[in-house]
């Protein structure tokens, strides 16, 4: 079993879509979810990582859950270059897919966090954010 789970996981690293149904089955099925659901660039992730230390459990963090925005944000995540096995950046999307196939119900409602930031701030964290990846960014002049 180890060297098929291996197999898999080399497997996974190379397509989008068996890295997809791979982390969509290794979702947990148990109990309410906990969502840390927001906009980005509002500290959610370092919020989603303090919950997940101080609990031990999965914590979803979402940006978004209506199918037709996060299918349109999938198309847009495919259609950029990915070096082979680098779908990382993918998971909120996966998220918020699974999130999308098992909506709070009265018998397992979900445990909802979500942050703002005001509109300056979060304008500054998406400028420095978005430098990090680009070489051609001249940080002399910040």
């Amino acid at each position: 079993m180890t060297s098929a789970r291996a197999a898999l996981r080399r497997l996974a690293g190379r397509s989008y879509f068996v890295s997809k149904q791979y982390a969509l089955a290794r979702m947990p099925r148990g109990g309410p979810p906990v969502v840390v659901f927001s906009m980005g660039k509002t500290g959610s992730t370092a919020i989603a990582r303090a919950v997940q230390d101080a609990t031990g459990g999965r914590i979803f963090q979402v940006f978004r859950l209506q199918a037709g925005r996060l299918a349109q944000a999938e198309r847009r995540y495919r259609a950029g270059a990915h070096p082979a096995g680098h779908f990382q950046g993918a998971l909120h999307l996966w998220e918020s897919e699974f999130l999308l196939r098992r909506l709070p119900t009265d018998e397992a409602p979900w445990t909802v966090i979500t942050t703002v930031r005001e509109a300056s701030a979060q304008a500054v964290s998406a400028f420095f954010h978005g430098s990090e990846s680009c070489s051609r960014c001249d940080r002399s002049t910040v």
